[in-house]
């Protein structure tokens, strides 16, 4: 079920533990009006709606003042070879390539728990270590997503921790679970293969990778 998002969010630090005490965790409210949902141009699209189970729903949105706030990050324009490799065959030119079709930035995606448990509580205390990974197509080998990703400046991983004295706050009259969502984008690309100019195979994939240093972790209740 897509839902709005108004959830009650912790950024998580990317590439060190964060560990706060109880004192020190800094809060702000934050009005998701000034949240870019989607933005338009011939460069990249922006998606901005969450994904959570059907009967949920969430609360208002926070996080913590040092890490950095949600960005769109830019694609090529249509049509741009990523990366391409070229050999003579019997006197024929032959060129392998990978083409960038278009982009897509997801804003604040669901993942998933963090607890397993629905329950009434005032507040979690969160200690994990955890990766995101990225999601790949079928169609093409794990060497061409990876040449796109790379070529990109995309990641396929996002890995954090969260440690001892983080606090996120909870409305204890309602069952809740911790959740863990992430920005992430989405390339669409593919593979084509000429002989003197002319196309005798093309090839179309995608993937869907996290974005280091923009992960969440929310308050999401029973409906």
């Amino acid at each position: 079920m897509i839902m709005k998002k108004k959830l009650i969010s912790l950024v998580v630090c990317m590439g060190f533990i964060c560990s706060f005490s109880a004192n020190a965790v800094s809060f702000q409210m934050i009005d998701e009006s000034s949240f870019p949902k989607e933005q338009t141009g011939a460069q990249f699209e922006v998606s901005g709606e969450d994904t959570f189970e059907s009967g949920t729903y969430v609360g208002e949105t926070y996080k913590l003042n040092s890490p950095q706030p949600y960005r769109a990050i830019s694609f090529p324009n249509y049509g741009t070879i990523l990366w391409q490799t070229s050999w003579n065959d019997s006197g024929a030119t032959v060129i392998d390539r990978l083409v960038h079709q278009y982009g897509t930035n997801y804003s604040h995606q669901f993942v998933r728990y963090i607890t397993n448990v629905w329950q009434k509580t005032s507040q979690y205390q969160p200690q994990f270590n955890t990766t995101i990974s990225w999601t790949t197509g079928s169609t093409l080998e794990y060497q061409f997503h990876a040449r796109a990703c790379l070529e990109l400046g995309l990641s396929q991983t996002a890995s954090f921790s969260v440690g001892v004295g983080t606090t996120i706050p909870a409305n204890p009259s309602k069952y809740s679970k911790l959740g863990l969502s992430s920005d992430f984008v989405g390339e669409n690309f593919y593979r084509e293969i000429l002989h003197n100019g002319v196309r005798t195979s093309i090839q179309y994939d995608s993937f869907k990778a996290p974005v280091p240093g923009q992960q969440y972790l929310d308050v999401i209740y029973q409906g």
